[in-house]
């Protein structure tokens, strides 16, 4: 009963929007690699995930350190990065042997719209590898953009 009884804290693998069986999850709380690894590892279901923002550089190997991901997103639908380090996550990903779709379009409302394109049951991760200010704006944001997505998609729009 104790174990069952646990929620995650906000913004840690929080589940935000639920719509069409699919699943929201925000996990802006993991600004760094390993805790973005801990979160992809947690997903039960076959997810399409959201990596972006501004990322922080290893100033001893000057890369990103998103490589450690791409073992765990093998059984992911897949990547969808977004924002000013967007390409790079993406290409440190490939470079790693990644095999599910990693693609960067842009900014985090074309990075919304291509995971709803992407959308089947699942689950849906924001792993926000650094803020772009607050976190909790760019999660109200993300959900805005979520929203009318997914409302426009009942509507035929």
């Amino acid at each position: 009963r104790g174990m069952a009884a646990l929620e995650p804290p906000a913004h840690r693998m929080e589940a935000v929007l639920r719509r069409d069986h699919v699943v929201w999850i925000n996990d802006s709380k993991a600004t760094n690699v390993e805790a973005t690894l801990v979160g992809v590892d947690g997903l039960e279901k076959r997810a399409v995930v959201l990596l972006g923002g501004q990322a922080k550089k290893n100033p001893a190997t000057g890369g990103l350190g998103f490589g450690k991901l791409a073992q765990a997103l093998e059984r992911h639908r897949a990547v969808i990065t977004f924002g000013a380090d967007g390409p790079l996550i993406a290409d440190e990903l490939t470079a790693e042997g990644c095999s599910c779709e990693c693609v960067s379009p842009g900014g985090l409302e074309a990075a919304t719209s291509r995971a709803a394109q992407l959308c089947q049951p699942g689950a849906f991760l924001l792993g926000a590898s650094s803020a772009f200010g607050s976190a909790t704006i760019s999660v109200s944001v993300l959900l805005e953009l979520c929203s009318a997505l997914l409302a426009g998609s009942q509507t035929g729009q």
